[in-house]
């Protein structure tokens, strides 16, 4: 059997013949030893001709098959036969000889064309792949590892070597070994490239093309299936849910750090996430992950890439203008819908980034579960909610409200919401806010009163005189706050100050029932006032006639304002004459409703925003006005006496329109004002009449509006804006005086 002997570099005919010698210039030394490949290394030529025919056979492929049709025919076997996959007992000796029959078949094609490079890649038949030859370059870059695997070499040279000094190829031998072996022939192979392009003008750049596309196509193998990335974003979605943000990137951050197969280009990117925290690090962890996948995991350029885009991108988003009502798309939220008002304030303001993170995040979350017996003898349980967000500027005080839509997000607005709009009002709270997950008229009074017992217990030790005040809200009222009393003074003692909006008998103040409408009257007189005008003579529409809107359209009465239409859950009516608001009253305290009132004539409900008068009222939901109906609004002005009732895309209709909006931290503020009021009342035992209470809630309510057109003029913003500015400032000097830290 012919043998062909090749030295190391070898000494080739250039020509194709076995038996001519032929030098490669000054790097081809005689009998050399180049790296660790051993000085002679036999090769069959039965493996390289005549065996042929059985490799091609094993592929299935014909003999003149090309480069490409071998690769094709070698990656479906392998798909079929590979270990991993196949099922088959037998499926690895029958994978090694598909394997075997590939690099033969394949080394082969290259020897055919007769060049240096094909004959020197035909020493691979026995020994490995371009890909093998390929990663070993990554090997031989580490010191450390070279040095291990020439030790294991010369200990393989003088332990399995044949005593004739040749080396037989086993199979099985050390992967390592093997390609490494293969690298340092690559080495050669390079140099034989510079020689060819530089002394004999050829050029073997084939070879090189090829193992390029290798390189390309074993990256597609190395990033693994788009699951893993999947699987990833969905776990940290999953552990922000149930953990929260900041325990799930500090999860992320120590799993990235503890995996071995991530260089240090990303385990920098976790950590940087981890510090910027909030929903910023969670999508730099999803871009990580998903740099990861494409990229592969030792690609520390992209990576930075990534970070830096991300950081610099949170950076000039904070400062970077955008217009209102097109930041969150068509179905922002009212949590969304304030964060966005406070980052524009903070944005005016030029507060620290790290100080505004402190302010926007709520000081507790509490989410209780309340089961209780229902009459039928039946148990319902519920979910109650109680956010708590600040507490520089004193006790943190809000409603509680029983709603079926009662959710986190809702409750974490509102709180935000009153943080703010104590500020406004300058009274010495902070902000808070509950709500439990029902619905009142489908509750008997005792199942309602049994669920406000289980739920103060659940939090009993969370509010207090000094900590955290309730009030009334959306579906519940002044005996709500008594049964909240009652359950709280058995665990802490008699304690009126711990609630407001309390009946009077119970250390309830006098004006609190129509406080919250009240302030909207001198709200509105403030600012009609400002334009010249006054509330006599007016035309109102009021969307909503519950304790806010009823309140609202019964004093406007008084001062000569003409209520042209009102609305509540039952329909709506009209009368361009002005409504009787008296009979109104009395028509809504027998029927329990607005619709089939006698002096008026029913109209569609949902039009009722955009009747025609002067000033509009909206005193029920939020979010009643929005994109699809502000171009129809007709109204001069806008009093939001409901909590968010003006989505930002409408805002910034109306605002070209001309239309001028009174917003609803400060519109609304008169609850909480006179709940302030009755705060100290129960503390000093001294109880106001209603005319001193009314005189107050004036003076604070004419006294923010100035406050408010004062920052509208410092930061040449609008109304709403203004108030924003106003409260995040006040709250922001208390947070640094009482000793905050960046």
């Amino acid at each position: 059997m012919q043998t062909y002997l090749f030295l190391a570099p070898t000494s080739i005919d250039k020509g194709g013949s076995s038996n001519q010698n032929f030098s490669f210039g000054p790097w081809a030394w005689p009998n050399k030893r180049i790296g660790i490949v051993h000085p002679r290394t036999q090769v069959s030529a039965s493996a390289i001709g005549g065996g042929q025919q059985s490799h091609y056979s094993v592929l299935g492929v014909p003999q003149n098959a090309s480069s490409v049709d071998i690769k094709k025919a070698y990656r479906l076997l392998a798909l079929k036969y590979h270990p991993d996959v196949s099922k088959d007992s037998g499926a690895d000796e029958i994978f090694k000889k598909i394997h075997h029959a590939y690099d033969v078949s394949h080394s082969f094609l290259a020897f055919a064309t007769g060049s240096v490079t094909s004959i020197l890649y035909a020493d691979m038949i026995n020994f490995g792949t371009l890909h093998e030859i390929d990663v070993a370059i990554h090997v031989l870059s580490n010191e450390s590892a070279r040095n291990q695997y020439d030790q294991a070499l010369r200990h393989q040279d003088y332990t399995d070597r044949p005593s004739g000094g040749y080396w037989e190829y086993d199979f099985e031998y050390d992967d390592g070994i093997r390609t490494y072996r293969w690298a340092d022939l690559r080495r050669k192979m390079q140099r034989e490239r510079y020689w060819g392009r530089y002394h004999t003008g050829e050029n073997f750049s084939s070879y090189y093309d090829e193992v390029e596309e290798s390189e390309e196509e074993t990256l597609d193998e190395e990033r693994g299936p788009f699951a893993e990335v999947l699987r990833s974003a969905l776990l940290s979605l999953f552990l922000m849910n149930t953990i929260g943000i900041h325990l799930s990137l500090t999860f992320s951050s120590l799993m990235a750090l503890l995996d071995r197969k991530l260089d240090s280009g990303y385990k920098i990117g976790y950590l940087v996430a981890w510090i910027l925290g909030g929903r910023g690090g969670v999508l730099l962890t999803l871009c990580l992950s998903f740099a990861s996948w494409l990229c592969g995991k030792t690609s520390s350029s992209v990576v930075a890439l990534v970070v830096i885009a991300v950081w610099v991108g949170s950076n000039v988003a904070r400062y970077a203008p955008f217009p209102q009502g097109t930041l969150f798309g068509e179905n922002m939220n009212a949590l969304a819908a304030t964060n966005r008002n406070f980052k524009l304030a903070a944005r005016l303001l030029g507060l620290d980034s790290k100080l505004e993170l402190s302010l926007l995040i709520p000081f507790r979350e509490i989410k209780v579960e309340c089961t209780i017996p229902k009459d039928d003898g039946t148990l319902a349980s519920f979910v109650g909610f109680r956010v708590q967000h600040d507490n520089a500027r004193g006790p943190m005080k809000g409603g509680i409200r029983y709603h079926p839509e009662v959710d986190p997000d809702e409750v974490n607005a509102l709180a935000q919401l009153m943080t703010w709009k104590t500020a406004v009002a300058n009274i010495p709270y902070g902000g808070a806010k509950g709500g439990i997950g029902c619905s009142p008229s489908d509750l008997s009074i005792s199942e309602l009163e049994r669920l406000t017992r289980v739920f103060t217990q659940k939090i009993h030790d969370l509010i207090g005189i000094h900590t955290d005040v309730p009030a009334p809200d959306m579906g519940t009222n002044p005996q709500t706050m008594a049964w909240i009393l009652d359950e709280y003074s058995k665990f802490h003692g008699y304690s009126p100050a711990v609630v407001t909006g309390k009946p009077v008998d119970l250390g309830g103040s006098l004006g609190r029932d129509a406080a919250t409408g009240r302030g909207a009257l001198f709200a509105t007189e403030a600012l009609l006032n400002e334009h010249g005008k006054s509330v006599a003579g007016q035309r109102f529409v009021i969307q909503g006639f519950g304790n806010v809107g009823s309140w609202a359209a019964k004093l406007i009465h008084e001062q000569g304002g003409k209520v042209v239409a009102v609305s509540d859950i039952t329909g709506a009516i009209k009368n361009e004459k002005g409504i009787d608001i008296e009979s109104l009253f009395k028509h809504v305290k027998e029927t329990r409703g607005v619709k089939g009132f006698h002096d008026a004539h029913p109209i569609d409900a949902n039009s009722i925003l955009v009747e025609d008068c002067d000033v509009l009222i909206p005193a029920a939901l939020g979010g009643v006005i929005n994109k699809d109906n502000a171009n129809e609004i007709k109204a001069k002005y806008i009093i939001e006496a409901a909590n968010h009732p003006t989505d930002p895309e409408a805002d910034e209709i109306l605002s070209k329109k001309g239309v001028t909006i009174l917003p609803d931290i400060y519109a609304n503020s008169g609850g909480v004002t006179v709940s302030y009021f009755e705060w100290v009342q129960n503390i000093q035992g001294f109880m106001w009449d209603e005319k001193k209470v009314n005189d107050e809630l004036k003076t604070y309510m004419t006294r923010g509006f100035k406050d408010v057109k004062d920052m509208c003029k410092t930061h040449n913003c609008d109304l709403r804006m203004g108030a924003f500015t106003l409260g995040v400032n006040r709250v922001a000097r208390a947070t640094v005086l009482r000793g905050w830290e960046a």
